[in-house]
């Protein structure tokens, strides 16, 4: 309903909420009763319900408040106006992990097994760790290329010279990463090549990266 200049009431049905208010045709309004009849008017719409939905699902009809949280969400107002502001990203955990294990079952591992990993996401290589079924040593690079480039080479390192390396361990681990190239893109194709090993059946790489 919308109030016109010459001081009559005209039904202008998206200018109040549909739901919980009823709208009746009224006579033209004199100045004598303008003033009450917008207060009856500003009254109806504040009484009105309003629903709250969670992806189309009803959570209530009769909504009474709002409260924003959760880690970085802010709301400000100025006046009247409310301002929501959630970070952007994909939301959820950002951080994940490569994990590849190389097996020999009951024989010792070789040099030269490789392992091949699509990224699923763009994300930042943050850290390493080798994890073995016994004290022993190994050395393992890392190549990327794309997807159309497949498959990755020797060419491809991203290591430099910091390469995963267990050194007569069980578990080593590490968040210097001097020389890498750590940027990864979803879709990228990840080979992991054991460079040398000794005295293992068994080896786990995780590598860690967060995502934004």
């Amino acid at each position: 309903m919308k109030i016109t200049k010459g001081g009559g009431l005209t039904p202008f049905a998206s200018s109040v909420p549909s739901s919980g208010v009823t709208v009746t045709p009224v006579a033209p309004a004199t100045s004598s009763n303008l003033a009450d009849l917008l207060i009856e008017i500003m009254a109806l719409i504040a009484g009105a319900n309003v629903a709250a939905l969670d992806e189309g699902a009803s959570l209530t009809s009769a909504l009474a408040s709002v409260n924003f949280v959760g880690a970085g969400v802010t709301a400000t107002n100025t006046g009247d106006a409310v301002t929501v502001t959630i970070p952007g990203g994909a939301g959820g955990d950002t951080s994940g992990q490569f994990i590849v294990g190389f097996d020999a079952g009951i024989f010792l591992l070789a040099a030269g097994k490789q392992q091949d990993m699509i990224v699923p996401f763009t994300g930042t290589i943050t850290s390493w760790t080798i994890l073995a079924d016994v004290t022993g040593s190994a050395v393992v690079d890392i190549w990327m290329d794309t997807y159309a480039n497949f498959a990755p080479t020797v060419a491809d390192s991203i290591t430099a010279a910091a390469k995963p390396t267990l050194s007569n361990a069980i578990k080593a681990t590490s968040s210097t990463l001097t020389g890498w190239t750590t940027a990864v893109s979803a879709g990228d194709v990840l080979r992991f090549n054991l460079d040398s090993v000794s005295g293992l059946h068994r080896l786990y790489l995780v590598v860690a990266y967060s995502r934004p």
